[in-house]
């Protein structure tokens, strides 16, 4: 599943990056990943939100509707079993809540440390040599800012940094 969402995660960014700073709309595309990413991991949409909300803000209108129309089916495909499965509605709510109770600062940052490279390997995937060369070639001068570009990147980065230094307990 870790690999999965690693590589979905960075195809939904891919697309965020077309969307928000190329330019680029497509909604179908956008809603089919961002459905997929929230079917293989529901909890991974608090580090991708950010990120995934630019993207969807940047759409026109129609694709808009694609996106919220094919997010909606792809989640409904995958959820609707799961709810089945867990035994209704309320096992299904209880259990996720018992879950999230769970979780906690319970470790320290020390303790976290392998834990959270780790998750920034899982948050960002393959894409953190492309970032490590992209901040190569704009401290060379190589590159120009683009204010959308460096946007992108802070809402990608900064949740899954947060959580993967300060959150991650297990």
């Amino acid at each position: 599943g870790y690999e999965l969402i690693a590589s979905f995660v960075v195809l939904l960014a891919l697309l965020v990056y077309r969307i928000f700073v190329l330019k680029k709309q497509n909604g179908l595309l956008y809603g089919l990943i961002l459905g997929i990413c929230f079917g293989i991991r529901p909890q991974e949409i608090l580090l991708i939100g950010p990120f995934a909300l630019l993207g969807f803000v940047t759409l026109n209108r129609k694709n808009k509707a694609y996106s919220i129309l094919i997010f909606s089916g792809v989640t409904l495909l995958w959820l609707v079993p799961l709810i089945k499965d867990s035994g209704g509605i309320h096992n299904y709510i209880a259990l996720n809540w018992a879950a999230a109770n769970a979780e906690g600062f319970t470790h320290t940052f020390s303790y976290n440390l392998p834990l959270a490279i780790k998750g920034l390997l899982l948050s960002f995937g393959i894409s953190l040599a492309f970032l490590v060369y992209f901040l190569y070639k704009l401290l060379l001068g190589k590159i120009k800012i683009n204010k959308r570009a460096v946007i992108f990147y802070l809402t990608w980065i900064i949740p899954g940094v947060y959580f993967n230094l300060f959150v991650r307990s297990e």
